[in-house]
């Protein structure tokens, strides 16, 4: 019975220590993914066909806010 609680312990540490090192990657890749989110395009680097469909993205918001 001892034999067993301690490979249960043992299995629990080592399943606490992946779950950290989880929980480590997972907060990196949220702060990634936030960064990316932020991320502003310039002007410089938008093109004409990038101003054509933010105007009538824009159009259509405003279009069909109401229905």
């Amino acid at each position: 019975m001892n034999k067993t609680f301690l490979s249960q312990d043992k299995l629990l540490r080592h399943v606490v220590k992946e779950w950290n090192k989880l929980k480590e990657k997972l907060e990196q890749v949220l702060k990634d993914v936030e960064s990316a989110r932020t991320l502003a395009v310039s002007e410089e680097m938008k093109c004409d066909s990038c101003v054509v469909h933010m105007s009538n993205l824009g159009t259509l918001q405003t279009k069909y806010v109401y229905v």
